[in-house]
């Protein structure tokens, strides 16, 4: 939404520079691999993940008609333009249930549950 449609860098890349939990060699790779083992600092990942939150409804809070109207930078094969509204509803409507429901599955494959109340817990 920051980038492709909005023009402006992600929260990550400001005030959060590494301070969001994940590993910095994960943040800074362009490929987003995930090495075995890694520590995740929960309490930060969770408190940038509220930042981010309160973010996105500051940001859709002044949006305009004209914004949601206007092609975004974004291209991807089976939807070659996006219009505002599209990164919106995928941003705030569909993105964190495809990645909670990736999430679920991958735990469910472990033989875990797929989420425990709403916290993460430390499996040894």
């Amino acid at each position: 939404m920051n980038h492709g449609f909005l023009g402006r860098p992600m929260l990550n890349e400001g005030s959060w520079l590494g301070k969001t939990g994940l590993p910095s060699r994960w943040a800074d790779s362009d490929k987003n691999e995930w090495e075995i083992g890694v520590p995740i600092d929960w309490l930060a990942l969770r408190s940038y993940g509220d930042a981010v939150g309160a973010w996105v409804i500051e940001a859709v809070d002044v949006l305009t008609e004209d914004d949601l109207e206007r092609v975004a930078k974004l291209t991807t094969p089976d939807r070659p333009q996006w219009s505002g509204i599209d990164v919106v509803r995928l941003t705030v409507g569909r993105h964190v249930r495809m990645h909670g429901g990736e999430i679920a599955c991958l735990q469910g494959l472990q033989r875990e549950k797929g989420y425990r109340s709403g916290l993460d817990t430390f499996r040894a």
